[in-house]
Parts: C-alpha cells; sequence; structure tokens
C-alpha cells in the first residue's frame, strides 16, 4: 500500500526556514562576489515573485492547497534570503 499524507511535515512550522539559514548564507557568499549591489535588490524583488508566484500557478503548486503555499514561500523567503544577505555582505565590506 501506498499512503499519501496532505502535508509535507518539512514544510510545516517555520523552523524549515530557519535550518535554511547556513545555505542561505553559503550562497549569499557567492552572490556577494558575483553581483554588484543594484543587480542583488532586482534579484532580491524578481526571484521572490518568480518563485513564488511561478511555482505556485505554473508549477501548480496551488493544488497541493495550504501545503503548497507554504512550501512556496518558505523557498522564496529562502533565495530572497540569500540575495538580501549578499547585499549586506557588500554594503559592510
Amino acid at each position: 500500500d501506498i499512503l499519501h499524507y496532505p502535508t509535507h511535515p518539512k514544510y510545516d512550522r517555520y523552523t524549515s526556514f530557519i535550518k535554511m539559514i547556513p545555505y542561505m548564507r553559503i550562497a549569499a557568499r557567492s552572490y556577494a562576489k558575483q553581483f554588484d549591489s543594484i543587480t542583488l535588490i532586482g534579484k532580491a524583488i524578481t526571484s521572490f515573485v518568480d518563485i513564488f508566484l511561478g511555482g505556485l500557478f505554473r508549477g501548480k503548486g496551488i493544488l497541493d492547497g495550504w501545503a503548497g503555499f507554504r512550501a512556496h514561500i518558505v523557498f522564496a523567503f529562502s533565495i530572497c534570503g540569500s540575495y538580501t544577505l549578499a547585499l549586506i555582505r557588500r554594503l559592510n565590506d
């Protein structure tokens, strides 16, 4: 038998975002070297919109209901957060 559960425990709590912070810092180091400050601001905004709305509607994550919404919002914030941390890192250097 295959058991199908309506939610994914990976995205149940805000702790799933907290667990992504070390990976966001690694990506931020790379992004800070690659892009200038203005580009980082643009990428933070466009990546959030593209990942969240694009995944939710084009990727049909909306069909997963609340679990799909949570998954896309956590992932979009993690990518956007990586660019934001890179911007902060770049401004402090």
